[in-house]
C-alpha cells in the first residue's frame, strides 16, 4: 500500500514536474525565440557593421595601397637621392682629402716660406747692419778722400814748390860753376828728387890729394850759400875715383881716397858755416865703383874723379 502511495506520489510528482517542465519549455521557447530574434537583429546589425568595416577596410586597403605605392615611389626617390648623396659624400670626401692634402702642402710651403722669410729677414738685418757699416766706412772714406785730396793738393803744391826750388837751384848753381869745374843735374827716382852737383877733381883736389884746392874753396862757398838759402835741405857728400890704383903712405887705396875727400869737403863746409846743422849732412866714399863714365879712356876717367854734392829737400 505504501508502495502504491509512494508510486502514486511519484507519478503525481512526475506529472507536476512534467507540467512544470512543459511550462518551462514553453517559456523557454518563447524566451529562446525572443533571444533568437534579438540575436538575429544583433547579427544583422553586426553584419551591417562588419560590412561597413569591411568596406572601410577595403577603402583603407585601397588608400594604404595608394599610400604604399606613393611610399614606394618616395622610397625609390629617397633611395635615389640617398645614392646621390652617398656619391656626393664620396666626392666630397675625396675633395676633402684632396683639400687636406693641398692644405698640408700649403702649410708645409707656408712653413718653408716662413723659414725663408725669417732667414731673409735675418740676412736683411745683417745686410742693413753691413750697409750701416758700409755707410760709416763710406763716410770715413769720403772724409779720408777729402783729406787725401787736400793732402795730395798740399803735396802737389809742395812738390811744385820744391820742383821750382830745384830748378831755381840748378840754374843758380849752373851759373856759378864753369863747365870744366863740373855739372849740375836734377834726378828722379820714384818720388825722390835730387839735385846732383858733380865737382870735377880739377876744381877741388890735386891728383891723389885729400886737401881742397885754394881755388876750389870759393866755389864751395858759393854753392853752399845757394843750397842753404832754402830750408829743409839734406846734403850728402860722396867721393868717387877712377879705377887707377893708388897706394901711398897716406892713402892705401881708392876707397880711402874717395872717403877722405868727402870728409874734407864736409869738414870745410861745417867749419866755414858754423850755423849749419851737422845732422843734415853725411859723407861717404865709393872708390871707383859708381862711375859716371867709362874708365877705359882718359876723358872718362877724368869725369869719374869727382866729388858729388847731392841735395834733397824734405
Amino acid at each position: 500500500m505504501k508502495k502504491f502511495f509512494l508510486v502514486l506520489f511519484l507519478i503525481l510528482q512526475i506529472h507536476v514536474y512534467s507540467e512544470e517542465v512543459i511550462d518551462y519549455d514553453a517559456d523557454f521557447q518563447k524566451k529562446s525565440d525572443n533571444a533568437k530574434s534579438e540575436i538575429d537583429s544583433l547579427v544583422k546589425l553586426r553584419k551591417l557593421e562588419v560590412d561597413k568595416l569591411r568596406n572601410k577596410i577595403k577603402e583603407l586597403e585601397l588608400k594604404n595601397q595608394g599610400n604604399l605605392n606613393q611610399s614606394e615611389k618616395e622610397k625609390l626617390d629617397l633611395q635615389k637621392k640617398l645614392n646621390e648623396c652617398k656619391q656626393a659624400k664620396n666626392e666630397l670626401e675625396k675633395s676633402l682629402a684632396n683639400l687636406k692634402e693641398r692644405l698640408q702642402i700649403s702649410e708645409d710651403q707656408n712653413s718653408q716660406i716662413k723659414k725663408d722669410y725669417n732667414l731673409l729677414k735675418e740676412k736683411n738685418n745683417t745686410l742693413e747692419s753691413e750697409l750701416e757699416d758700409l755707410k760709416t766706412e763710406q763716410k770715413k772714406l769720403k772724409d779720408f778722400s777729402q783729406g787725401l785730396s787736400s793732402y795730395i793738393k798740399e803735396i802737389k803744391t809742395k812738390e811744385d814748390k820744391i820742383n821750382k826750388q830745384y830748378e831755381d837751384l840748378r840754374k843758380a848753381i849752373t851759373s856759378t860753376i864753369k863747365p870744366e869745374e863740373g855739372e849740375v843735374n836734377i834726378t828722379k827716382n820714384g818720388d825722390l828728387t835730387r839735385l846732383v852737383i858733380n865737382l870735377s877733381e880739377a876744381a877741388s883736389f890735386n891728383s891723389g890729394s885729400v886737401i881742397i884746392k885754394k881755388q876750389g874753396k870759393p866755389l864751395l862757398d858759393s854753392i853752399f850759400k845757394i843750397i842753404t838759402k832754402y830750408p829743409g835741405y839734406h846734403i850728402y857728400i860722396e867721393g868717387h875715383t877712377d879705377n887707377v890704383p893708388i897706394h901711398t903712405e897716406q892713402i892705401k887705396d881708392n876707397w880711402e881716397l874717395s872717403t877722405k875727400r868727402a870728409l874734407s869737403v864736409l869738414g870745410y863746409v861745417l867749419k866755414k858755416n858754423p850755423g849749419l846743422e851737422p845732422k843734415r849732412f853725411s859723407a861717404s866714399g865709393y872708390g871707383e865703383f859708381h862711375p859716371l863714365d867709362t874708365n877705359t879712356t882718359d876723358a872718362g876717367r877724368k869725369r869719374n874723379r869727382r866729388v858729388d854734392i847731392i841735395v834733397t829737400y824734405w
